[in-house]
């Protein structure tokens, strides 16, 4: 699909632009039970198995 002289949308930049396009138009759509937030958030990689500065305990 070519937009302008210069610009075409095809390939991944067409790919990218459906995938975020439909992902944020069923996020609106969702009923609301599948809006609402989690109650327990999920952990963090950065997180998991390291101390306050970063290093793994021993």
């Amino acid at each position: 699909m070519e937009l302008t002289d210069n610009f075409e949308l095809s390939g991944i930049r067409l790919g990218t632009t459906i995938v975020l396009t439909g992902c944020h138009v069923l996020g609106a759509m969702a009923p609301v039970h599948m809006k609402q937030p989690r109650e327990t958030p999920l952990p963090s990689a950065v997180t998991i198995g390291y101390d306050d500065t970063g290093s793994k305990p021993h």
